[in-house]
């Protein structure tokens, strides 16, 4: 990578560094001003939805024991959530319907990997975390000395994953907290060539960024332009979003 801003690095390190993530407690409800049916004490990695009265549908992959779930998918109440080391970081406190698969690797046979689906306050997500904002603060910033470096430096601690379509350039965010297989794209950037700022593409989200010139919308994304699209380049972005849409 090209030299990358230690200013920006520090602004987006946290204890859950690639990654949208939680504060360091929460609590997990099954719907918006629902019922209570986890509590955390501790960040944890997520995938949400856009927000809707200030709450997030919220989705985490978690460990637990295997005793724990039923044949019928139901989590226990009271059943410990671990992390990845098999610390405990929450608690259920009620019965959850959830996915899960066997747990990879050596010393895992008693855990399952699961996939939790709830709600979430908005102050309870690490606002910063949020792939949109973090490119927002960059991208509106009146000086471009640097951005480039910036973007890369951003690109690097959120996890962004890099590739090449043709003429472009692209950085893809995953919400690998939502699946098991082949995660879904929250947030796409693109550029013509490597540092030629094209357009960004938001799976849920809108944007306030400056000096855009067009912006398009369909059930593939919200799609953000910092150049006038033809229906040809259009057409480049959305197969860009396709090919990160799961089938």
């Amino acid at each position: 990578m090209k030299n990358i801003s230690l200013l920006v690095l520090l602004a987006f390190t946290t204890t859950q560094a690639f990654a949208q993530f939680t504060k360091s407690s929460f609590t997990l409800l099954d719907a918006a001003e629902g019922t209570e049916i986890a509590q955390f004490t501790d960040s944890v990695k997520v995938a949400i939805g856009p927000q809707e009265s200030g709450w997030y549908k919220t989705t985490l992959k978690v460990l637990v024991a295997k005793s724990a779930v039923s044949a019928d998918s139901v989590l226990a109440a009271d059943a410990e959530i671990l992390d990845e080391d098999k610390n405990k970081i929450g608690q259920t406190t009620s019965e959850i319907k959830v996915k899960y698969q066997q747990a990879e690797g050596r010393g895992y046979y008693k855990f399952y990997e699961i996939i939790i689906t709830g709600y979430i306050k908005s102050y309870s997500l690490e606002y910063k975390s949020i792939p949109e904002r973090g490119l927002e603060k960059i991208i509106n910033q009146k000086s471009m000395a640097g951005r480039q470096e910036q973007l890369e430096a951003f690109f690097n601690t959120m996890g962004f994953v890099e590739s090449t379509f043709g003429e472009y350039t692209v950085w893809t965010y995953l919400d690998e907290a939502a699946s098991f297989g082949e995660a879904h794209y929250r947030t796409i950037v693109v550029f013509r060539g490597e540092t030629s700022l094209y357009c960004i593409i938001s799976k849920t989200e809108t944007m306030s960024l400056e000096k855009l010139k067009d912006t398009y919308s369909d059930h593939t994304g919200n799609y953000f332009f910092f150049q006038r699209y033809q229906d040809k380049t259009l057409k480049q972005m959305q197969d860009v979003a396709y090919s990160f849409i799961p089938l």
